[in-house]
């Protein structure tokens, strides 16, 4: 399988990239935490849904909602296309096509359980090959080179899969025991197989008594039955006479109750009749008042949104004119900042300007003052020149003389021609004395007038005049602001005026209307008795009170009618016999029948529970025997089958025949395969012994030595060798790249190099493996590169580039 393109959109690091790998070695560099590894993620995502991330949604980039990652890949010169889509809630679905015949291999939108199996298929390769084979991960060569003779044993052995061969013999330990235990509890259930035929052969035998028994009871409680039954038939009659009066009681107490409801009819139309007659007067006699009223009620409600609307005006402007206020205060305040600032200005400068012209005048006065500074220093340098140089005659004049004629007196012990010198030099030098000190006298003088300048530049670098003009264009942006809400707020006094005379109209429009409201009060009261009466007009009133008083006289028609059928009831009852103390005795013997029939009920009860208990004894029992019977069966299956297993166990072990065929197997694989490399490369070893218990010795021209003797160099090259040589001997002619993550780290200098070089055999597409990716942050991979990409950090993440793009 060849790898010819990776392309992603926020995956991981990356918003958007597309990465071509072509034939030979390609390498991908960068700083650590570029996003170097992410292509090597996009990779095995890609194609077997494998990553270094944690959870899957890690794999979609901070901030966005889903993600994008697919691959390009060739297989036998066919060329495929495989793509998947992520979102954070859902499983991911993917699309695989073959790219030469356009044309999809599964449904578009299938998951990983269709995917990678076919990608599997066609490649040869599941994804553990592709992690153990094709994929060298970080440190797994250094490994290689520096673990100890056992530990690198463990890592060929874990990248050959041959470890899970002693995982599962591992593993059938527990399961086999279990099976062991279980053998013995059927054991154990076997002992009971006689003690339950026992139980089963007497519950049968106590069956059989309870169920003679029980036929007998049940004659019995027929025959009470039958006596039960003619008991209920007299008790029937006797229980309809006694009905009959009850519900002729009954029916006169109804019917006596009816006669006082109808006469409380009677009473009711009376009030009824009354209250319309009433509301018919109100209705006359205040219809005038109420509607006079009407008209002061709405008067007054418009009155009172008016008055409600002048308050909010009134509101508003006196917030206006406290705002107006607040804002003269605040523009006289402004003028006695602006007028302190120009009276600050003249005092330092004794100058007088306009406010605005403050700042500028301020800095030409600072620039004046910085060349007068300069001036007097240039100076004061020059008098200190000369003063040094006033300085250095003194001394030559004095100490050189002196120094020479002190020689010549303690040479020739004479003192006049010693002394003859100092006379000569004494008057020069109280004259360059007398001079130094009167340029000292002006250097100080100097210093004293740079002294005073740098003061009056402190007290003009003091002024506050940057804000000059801001506050001129706050005072005239108030004095507009101050104007214009002063046109705004000219009516008030009128609209208070408006105020108080609009409220003094409602308190006498509410006056009159609660002198009113009694009189419409009733006029209401009698329009509510019309609406609960459905009616309309007076006519209609007039009508329904007449309409009432026949009601009435209908109502005495019919309680006269209802003081008939109560006669008629009270003699029907008196027609009707009933004997209680014969009713009180039929009903005693039907009670003792009962009895009798309920305790033979319950011993029916009793013997049918004891039957339905021994019978599902016996039931269990044979269940249970069956049970025992299958177990026995279980018991011989299983004893076989744990002997069977016991065997293949040991098959697996380190010293079983499958797992020592296996590794003799691994061993010659990758012994060829390394003879293959070594030759590949033309190094100047002759193989790579491998033994079935993965120790590693290398032949070469001194003969077969450890590979603890090689030195650093050839160490990387049996080391990278040994790793190819794995990987063909998993991978087999399905080998045509190889991916490396990292695979500088741990390695010395030397070794980095040696590694380099190594890989440049691979240059063009190499004869073993035509493609090579390697992931590193070492610069020295690119020399043996024929495609070299670089990560960096941008703000939107990570970005990868020919590395010809980048400045180096």
């Amino acid at each position: 399988m060849i790898i010819k393109e990776v392309y992603l959109r926020d995956f991981i690091s990356y918003t958007e990239a597309r990465v071509k790998f072509p034939l030979g070695v390609t390498v991908i560099v960068g700083e650590n935490g570029s996003g170097k590894t992410s292509i090597l993620d996009a990779i095995t995502y890609a194609l077997f849904m494998e990553h270094s991330r944690g959870p899957r949604q890690n794999l979609i980039k901070r901030g966005a909602t889903s993600a994008r990652v697919g691959a390009v890949f060739s297989v036998k010169g066919r060329n495929y296309q495989v793509e998947w889509d992520l979102l954070y809630q859902k499983s991911p679905r993917g699309h695989l096509r073959d790219l030469d015949n356009d044309r999809p291999l599964v449904k578009p939108g299938s998951g990983e359980m269709t995917i990678v199996p076919e990608i599997s298929r066609l490649t040869g390769l599941d994804s553990t090959v592709f992690m153990n084979a094709i994929y060298v991960k970080q440190g797994e060569i250094a490994r290689l080179l520096d673990d100890k003779p056992h530990e690198r044993k463990k890592t060929i052995a874990h990248l050959l899969g041959i470890e899970e061969l002693e995982k599962l013999w591992d593993a059938m330990k527990g399961p086999l025991n279990e099976l062991e235990e279980r053998l013995e509890y059927y054991a154990r259930q076997l002992d009971r197989m006689k003690d339950v035929e026992a139980q089963l052969k007497e519950k049968e035998l106590q069956l059989s008594d309870r169920q003679s028994e029980y036929g007998e009871k049940e004659h019995e409680r027929v025959r009470l039955e039958e006596e039960v039954r003619t008991l209920q038939r007299m008790l029937k009659e006797m229980e309809e006479n006694r009905r009959n009066l009850e519900e002729l009681d009954v029916s006169i107490l109804k019917l006596e109750g009816e006669i006082d409801s109808r006469r409380n009819v009677v009473k009711s139309l009376d009030e009824k009749i009354q209250n319309l007659e009433a509301a018919l007067r109100d209705l006359s006699d205040n219809r005038s008042y109420h509607e006079e009223a009407g008209k002061i009620d709405e008067e007054l409600r418009d009155l009172s949104n008016r008055v409600e609307s002048i308050d909010q005006t009134i509101d508003k402007k006196r917030r206006t004119k406290s705002e107006v206020e607040r804002m003269r205060s605040e523009l006289d305040m402004l003028e006695k900042v602006i007028a302190g600032l120009v009276d600050d200005f003249r005092r330092v400068t004794r100058v007088s300007a306009h406010p605005l012209e403050l700042p500028d005048l301020r800095e030409h006065l600072l620039r004046d003052v910085e060349v007068r500074v300069e001036k007097e220093e240039r100076k004061r340098r020059a008098k200190e020149l000369k003063r040094a140089r006033y300085g250095g005659l003194m001394y030559a004049s004095i100490s050189g003389s002196f120094l020479a004629a002190t020689i010549l007196y303690l040479a020739f012990q004479n003192p006049l021609p010693a002394l003859l010198p100092i006379i000569i030099e004494v008057p020069v030098y109280l004259h360059l004395r007398r001079r130094r000190k009167s340029i000292e006298e002006e250097i100080n003088s100097i210093q004293d007038g740079i002294k005073g300048l740098w003061e009056e530049r402190a007290k003009l670098e003091a002024l506050t005049v940057s804000d000059v003009r801001g506050h001129l264009e706050k005072y005239q942006r108030l004095s507009g602001e101050i104007s214009r809400l002063d046109e705004d707020i000219k009516d008030l006094d009128q609209l208070e005026r408006d105020h108080y005379n609009l409220r003094e109209r409602i308190r006498q429009l509410q006056e009159h209307l609660d002198r009113l409201q009694p009189m419409s009060e009733r006029y209401v009261k009698a329009l509510g008795v019309i609406e609960r009466e459905g009616l309309s007009s007076h006519a209609e009133l007039e009508e329904r009170i007449e309409r009432l008083k026949r009601e009435r006289s209908d109502s005495d028609e019919v309680l006269k009618g209802m003081r008939e059928r109560l006669d008629e009831l009270r003699t029907r009852r008196s027609s009707i016999t009933y004997d209680r103390e014969k009713h009180d005795s039929t009903r005693k013997r039907l009670e003792e029948i009962l009895r009798e029939q309920r305790e033979i009920e319950q011993m029916v009860a009793k013997l049918s529970a004891t039957i339905e208990h021994l019978s599902e004894d016996c039931k269990r029992l044979r269940v249970e025997l069956d049970s025992l019977r299958e177990i026995r069966d279980r018991y011989q299956r299983l004893e076989r089958d744990v002997t069977l297993l016991r065997r293949i166990r040991e098959l697996f072990h380190k010293d079983g025949l499958l797992q020592k065929s296996v590794r003799r197997q691994a061993a010659s694989m990758i012994g060829e395969a390394a003879r293959t490399f070594l030759q590949d490369f033309g190094l100047q070893f002759s193989g790579i012994e491998v033994d079935e218990d993965f120790n590693v010795n290398v032949i070469g021209r001194y003969g077969k030595q450890p590979l603890e003797t090689l030195s650093g160099g050839e160490r990387i090259v049996v080391a990278l060798v040994l790793r190819l040589a794995i990987a063909v001997t998993l991978a087999g002619e399905s080998l045509e790249t190889i991916i490396m993550d990292e695979p500088t780290v741990y390695l010395d200098s030397e070794r980095r190099r040696e590694l380099s070089e190594l890989l440049k055999n691979f240059r063009g597409g190499g004869r073993l493996i035509p493609q090579v990716i390697v992931v590193s942050h070492d610069r020295e991979l690119e020399d043996s590169a024929d495609q070299v990409y670089e990560v960096v950090l941008s703000e939107s993440g990570s970005v990868i580039r020919n590395y010809g793009e980048f400045s180096p």
